[in-house]
């Protein structure tokens, strides 16, 4: 574990000297409904459990890294039925994060010796509204990614059995799960006032994830305005803060 704490204390204090100028390489993020590619931008609440898939593509050998940290939100405005934080309706109990391969097709990006963070909280304070961040991190041995290939980082699980579509009154259900919604991923390369998506590279350096379209860094719920602006302001970067999320 100690590892790993030394890295993430790395990735969060050497945020802002980030390698956007003198790295040549421009590793790309995805985040999608059910698979890696092509993107399934849209889903609907018409089942229970729906997979949101964080993926990278745009990888070369000169990519080698030692873990990724990646932020998604949703909202503004959250409403009930989307606080999967342990104090909101759905709890934890209803979130699931998984660092494994889809597919065949679509890898998982990790190297052994893997140590992850995840978490769900609620901000009441997010850009134009309370927002649900959702922090997905992890580090592992050097992993050297093929040419061409496309990699899961996570796939992260919403389960919405205990979902109502409108208001319902029913203090065992969660509310509002028919409002549209957007699930976006940081970018502190276009937004310099939040933490980016990193992937780590082997060297220690900290490298923003970019977007080959801006629709990759979106995904919406039920139909969410087109563009899904704003983006999640950013978090302490403290070693408190970092030692805080292993307790």
């Amino acid at each position: 574990m100690k590892r790993g704490i030394t890295i993430f204390a790395v990735t969060v204090t050497a945020i802002c000297a980030i390698a956007s100028a003198g790295w040549a390489q421009a590793p790309q993020l995805r985040l999608s409904w059910g698979t890696c590619s092509p993107q399934v931008a849209n889903a609907d609440f018409a089942v229970t459990t729906f997979n949101l898939v964080v993926s990278a593509r745009n990888l070369t050998a000169a990519d080698a890294n030692v873990g990724t940290d990646v932020t998604v939100y949703v909202g503004p405005n959250v409403p009930e039925a989307w606080r999967f934080d342990d104090a909101g309706c759905q709890t934890g109990s209803q979130i699931t994060f998984n660092a494994a391969a889809l597919s065949k097709a679509c890898p998982v990006m990790k190297g052994a010796n893997s140590l992850t963070i995840t978490n769900a909280a609620y901000d009441a304070a997010g850009l134009n509204g309370p927002r649900l961040n959702i922090r997905l991190a992890i580090t592992y041995d050097t992993f050297t990614p093929a040419p061409g290939t496309e990699y899961t980082l996570w796939q992260v699980g919403f389960i919405h059995a205990f979902t109502a579509g409108g208001t319902d009154g029913d203090p065992n259900t969660c509310d509002n799960g028919s409002l549209a919604q957007c699930i976006g991923a940081t970018n502190g390369v276009t937004d310099p006032n939040t933490n980016p998506s990193i992937l780590l590279a082997a060297t220690g350096i900290p490298v923003p994830f970019q977007y080959a379209v801006p629709a990759d860094q979106f995904v919406t719920w039920n139909g969410a305005v087109s563009g899904c602006p704003g983006i999640v302001p950013a978090l302490p970067a403290t070693w408190g803060k970092v030692k805080g999320l292993y307790r």
